[in-house]
């Protein structure tokens, strides 16, 4: 059981950060893709903001608890 709720956890940050990239990459190489421009700059704050928020998740479990769980098969 807890192999599984830290591999849920682990997931849902590396969709998170998926997610935000995917994003990102639309606005940079396909900004007239994207029906609102008035709020360009700030949806991508936004999105580097989750970004990073994912990534700190991601690390925070993997150094911190990975090692109480079985091998992690999510890398």
């Amino acid at each position: 059981m807890k192999d599984a709720m830290y591999n849920a956890a682990l997931l849902h940050f590396k969709s998170k950060r998926e997610e935000s990239l995917a994003s990102i990459e639309i606005y940079l190489r396909n900004p007239v893709g994207v029906g609102d421009h008035s709020s360009f700059l700030e949806d991508i704050k936004k999105l580097t903001i989750n970004l990073s928020e994912a990534e700190e998740c991601i690390g925070v479990l993997e150094k911190y608890y990975a090692r109480l769980v079985g091998e992690n098969i999510l890398k």
